[in-house]
């Protein structure tokens, strides 16, 4: 813990779960349920039809989103891995996750904000739930980032309030490579 003294996780799982699994499972169960009470009470009718595809779009709504998924963040190596259903689909660099703000507007320009974790082969996750009240849960965000010692970005695609803790390989070397050139050409 002395060597990395200001990350206080040096790993950290992470279990991603969508909320959609469970509505799905909820609503079908819900309609099946209606469709068996409406046949029982008023016998069949014309309309079954449309339970019955409604419970169809419900099930696939859950069928799609069945998977358990699982990021696990080793700070000690700057290393992410990300897990479908028990078996590894990515591993990657810090430098390819992140902490983001989001916002939403609704009706005449009523704006909620909420916090994404998100990132390179990693489904998106929303860890907050919706508020207007942008400050705090910017300091939130980013307080969060720095805890997991990931990159924080902002709403907003220019802001100076973007935290890069972890830039790309490629950026560094080519920064480096251009200050070398500008420093090798004659004035």
């Amino acid at each position: 813990m002395t060597e990395h003294s200001f990350i206080p996780f040096l790993d950290f799982d992470l279990e991603l779960c969508d909320r959609r699994f469970y509505y799905g499972v909820l609503f079908t169960i819900a309609i099946i349920l209606f469709t068996i009470v409406s046949v029982v009470v008023n016998g069949p009718g014309d309309y079954l039809v449309f339970p019955f595809i409604l419970s169809i779009v419900c099930a696939t709504m859950s069928w799609e989103n069945r998977g358990h998924r699982r990021c696990i963040l080793d700070s000690s190596n700057r290393q992410y891995s990300f897990y479908e259903n028990g078996h590894l689909t990515y591993c990657g660099a810090f430098n390819n996750i992140y902490i983001r703000l989001k916002e939403q507007k609704y009706g005449v320009g009523s704006v909620y904000y909420y916090v994404v974790f998100n990132g390179y082969h990693v489904h998106e996750q929303k860890i907050t739930s919706y508020t207007t009240n942008r400050k705090r849960l910017r300091s939130l965000a980013r307080k969060l980032a720095a805890s997991l010692d990931l990159n924080y970005f902002d709403s907003r695609i220019y802001s100076k309030d973007h935290i890069v803790r972890h830039p790309r390989p490629q950026a560094i070397v080519s920064a480096s490579a251009s200050s070398k050139d500008v420093a090798s050409t004659p004035v």
